[in-house]
């Protein structure tokens, strides 16, 4: 079971979840293959303080389906990086997290894109606080930031799967874990 289903809701949220469309997320390991139903148990769906909601998703390889709520939460699941190992990624909507309402309009959530998309913005936050504390990056890790930017405005050109999917080379650079 993923955490999500073992953590506490309060009923006033499950009211509101309960008229929420459902939402489709897809989820490709880093050699192209929808992800491992297998791998997905640790799934949890959680606020902006990494509070769980209990959700009730339908799981399927490569797909997670489930109705989202209406306060901002994001999605963690852990993710094979190559050359770094396993590591809990996150889509949280560049910072502001996710809401039923905010997703109404979304056919699919492509988690590879998602999850690229919001540690990039992360990253962002990052150097911008670096900037203002006068602390000095060094180049190689600028060079990576720049590198992991080209791979992902490459992607955005991209739609659907195949924007997921390329993402896979994206994941790979140093950028996602550190």
């Amino acid at each position: 079971m993923p955490l999500a289903v073992n953590a506490g809701l309060s009923t006033f949220s499950n009211s509101l979840q309960i008229t929420a469309k459902l939402i489709r997320c897809k989820l490709f390991n880093s050699d192209g293959a929808p992800f491992d139903v297998n791998k997905m148990d640790r799934l949890h769906i959680c606020d902006l303080m990494l509070r769980p909601f209990q959700i009730d998703p339908k799981l399927a390889p490569g797909e997670i389906v489930f109705k989202p709520l209406p306060s901002p939460f994001r999605i963690s699941l852990p993710v094979k990086v190559p050359g770094f190992g396993e590591v809990f990624l996150y889509a949280d909507n560049r910072g502001a997290g996710y809401t039923a309402k905010s997703l109404e309009k979304t056919k699919t959530l492509f988690l590879n894109y998602e999850f690229a998309a919001d540690r990039l913005a992360t990253i962002q936050r990052l150097i911008e606080e670096c900037r203002n504390s006068c602390i000095k990056l060094s180049s190689g890790t600028l060079e990576r930031i720049t590198s992991a930017e080209r791979s992902f405005e490459q992607a955005k050109q991209l739609a659907g799967d195949d924007k997921a999917v390329t993402l896979r080379k994206y994941k790979g650079n140093a950028i996602i874990p550190g």
